[in-house]
């Protein structure tokens, strides 16, 4: 099924890839008109191939940081690493946060969060956030960090919150982002029809979440179109109304807040 306006993924992972199949995830995403790639990072090894990715590509926008998953495993200067690369590249932030159910002991978990989160905001940097178990010690940090600083982007990744946190969050001015495996439950179904349409992002979360648990087959970059059928039946609007709509919702994340709208493949730098 097409549509004539651009799709986008909130979230995905492709830097622990090789170069060819991150070419060949971005082109097949160009010719499925999926325009806009939010490119997370978990670990720091990761960081240099998600700035290749997005030297490489228009469509790609890199998120740097250390998820809570590999927190424990974070090397010495790796803060000062991370804000000399955010500050000359203007790299966003993320994927970043707290998660209840990891091994990574919970000390260890706040003190990586709390310093990525002093990053992005000292140098207005967008903040791409998982959180699982963990929502109001999460909002509690933000708060903090964010002090008198106000503006600087927030999205939630595969939000699995309830409704009275969504709405927390979002007087925080904060984006949620639904993957099909969130609206596969009917809570997280139920949060997406009552999240208003100015904050809601789509996303795949490839390659990481499963798409279809009885195949176990995970997400490929296919799937947010799926998504978004999905979405725009459940809220009574169009495809093409959907996708403007996260667009515009989306613009804010990526570089400098630019709208990176452009159709060209490559940058032609390799």
């Amino acid at each position: 099924m097409s549509h004539s306006t651009d799709f986008q993924d909130s979230h995905l992972h492709l830097s622990h890839l090789s170069q060819e199949d991150i070419d060949n995830i971005v082109s097949k995403a160009l010719n499925l008109n999926i325009q806009r790639l939010f490119a997370n990072t978990a670990e720091e090894e990761e960081w240099a191939g998600a700035i290749q990715a997005g030297k490489r590509w228009q469509a790609v926008t890199p998120f740097l940081g250390i998820h809570p998953w590999y927190a424990a495993h974070a090397t010495p200067g790796w803060q000062e690493r991370l804000e000399r690369i955010s500050r000359e590249t203007g790299c966003a932030i993320g994927e970043i946060g707290l998660d209840k159910k990891c091994r990574t002991e919970t000390e260890t978990q706040e003190s990586v969060f709390k310093d990525q989160l002093e990053i992005a905001y000292r140098h207005g940097r967008p903040i791409s956030i998982h959180c699982l178990g963990r929502w109001e010690r999460t909002i509690n940090m933000l708060q903090d960090a964010r002090g008198q600083k106000q503006g600087t982007p927030l999205l939630f990744h595969s939000y699995s919150g309830s409704v009275e946190t969504m709405q927390r969050l979002i007087r925080l001015g904060a984006s949620i982002s639904f993957s099909l495996q969130n609206l596969n439950q009917k809570k997280s179904f139920e949060v997406m029809l009552q999240t208003p349409l100015e904050h809601i992002l789509l996303e795949t979360d490839l390659s990481y979440q499963v798409q279809d648990k009885a195949t176990k087959q995970k997400a490929t970059i296919e799937h947010i179109i799926l998504l978004y059928e999905k979405v725009a039946k459940a809220r009574h609007i169009s495809v093409k109304e959907l996708c403007e709509q996260t667009w515009k919702n989306g613009s804010i994340f990526t570089i400098k807040g630019t709208n990176r709208r452009k159709k060209s493949g490559k940058t032609g730098s390799t």
